[in-house]
């Protein structure tokens, strides 16, 4: 028989337990991107135009290949594409994209990269489209969930003369309200080797945060210890799960950057896409697995 006092304990335990499962039952989302059902390639060169057919069910998102190589062709209602300089695999049942490049077939200082990007209408003229994104990131009492799982499975150094390094990254493009022509590239290190030179990434604007005249368009490179995290090594796996807005915040409104004083209020800018993946140079030759992507408002 309980005591008065366990009884009492045992009151309070359960109506704290119970309000816990309450708060966690309220919690809503409202995913600002959908799930990548299918993938397309892009071409090597942006041309507003995906290569078809892509991977078997709806491809509603596609992978950029930027100064690749050799250009990837189309999915052919394969699962996997790939030629000496690259590789995609897609396993749609652990929602798992493989992205594989190798630096070593690049020219000296070029940068090649395999970017997974939901695909918009505003980007592309190759259907399915996912709906218009929109990520406010006025303080509205909603949180901007990020969540992306990167495993760096193979990474391996050859001979090399030139700049050698590779970094995983995941990215916002940020739009402005009362200035559409605006455009803040964000993007966050996940991983990175880097040979030649030997270096840590580090948090740096570019574009015109550089002061290189590229008209209208920032950028920012961050890196994880901005979220309180480690890189991971490889055959590790990092789960990212944060709440990207505080930080995305801070970005716009830093006075390091020079966006015009007018438009630097962060209340006034938004996600309007994202895409997520390697870039290389030089001799590394590297391959990752991510997963678990998601993009949601939550409150």
């Amino acid at each position: 028989m309980l005591s008065k006092y366990s009884s009492r304990f045992l009151l309070i335990f359960t109506t704290v337990f119970l309000y816990q499962v309450v708060l966690v039952l309220a919690v809503t989302y409202n995913d600002l991107v959908p799930k990548a059902t299918g993938y397309k390639m892009g071409a090597k060169v942006y041309n507003r135009n995906l290569k078809t057919p892509g991977t078997p069910g709806v491809s509603n998102w596609h992978v950029a290949q930027w100064e690749n190589a050799y250009e990837l062709n189309a999915f052919n209602n394969q699962y996997s594409v790939a030629n000496p300089s690259s590789r995609v695999v897609f396993t749609p049942g652990n929602d798992t994209i493989e992205l594989a490049l190798n630096g070593n077939l690049l020219g000296c200082g070029v940068e090649a990269n395999l970017f997974a990007e939901p695909t918009t209408s505003n980007t592309y003229d190759t259907a399915p489209f996912v709906p218009a994104i929109e990520g406010p990131l006025a303080n509205n009492g909603k949180q901007l969930l990020h969540t992306i799982n990167v495993r760096p499975y193979y990474i391996q150094q050859v001979a090399s003369s030139c700049i050698t390094q590779a970094t995983f990254i995941t990215s916002f493009v940020l739009k402005n309200y009362d200035a559409p022509s605006l455009t803040l590239f964000y993007q966050l290190n996940l991983h990175y080797a880097s040979v030649s030179p030997s270096r840590v990434p580090n948090k740096n604007w570019f574009f015109n945060g550089a002061a290189t005249n590229t008209t209208n368009t920032w950028g920012y490179d961050d890196v994880i210890a901005s979220y309180e995290l480690t890189y991971p090594t490889v055959g590790q796996t990092l789960v990212f799960s944060k709440d990207v807005k505080p930080r995305l915040r801070q970005v716009v409104a830093d006075t390091a950057n020079n966006i015009p004083a007018a438009y630097k209020n962060p209340d006034r800018w938004y996600i309007q896409s994202t895409y997520y993946g390697p870039h290389v140079w030089g001799g590394l030759i590297t391959t990752y697995f991510a997963s678990n992507f998601r993009l949601a408002e939550m409150w």
